[in-house]
């Protein structure tokens, strides 16, 4: 996928899971949207670095786990 729209679809999760933490009438409905967003924040964070080994080395480090991962959906 294009790393752009990667991108932009992480932050519009983190930006929805962070506003249905703030509407939640639970706490423990705001603690799962909480860590919804950490997570996709994490995510992102991850994709970053990721990149930047990319483009460094100018091979993906997770080319081999894109393998297995194609390997599965395929079986």
């Amino acid at each position: 996928m294009n790393g752009v729209y990667d991108d932009k679809v992480l932050h519009e999760a983190i930006r929805s899971f962070m506003d249905a933490g703030r509407i939640a009438t639970s706490a423990e409905m705001r603690l799962v949207c909480h860590g919804l967003a950490s997570l996709a924040f994490s995510i992102n964070e991850l994709q970053k670095r990721v990149h930047l080994v990319e483009e460094k080395v100018g091979v993906s480090p997770m080319r081999d786990i894109q393998e297995l991962l194609g390997a599965a959906t395929f079986e």
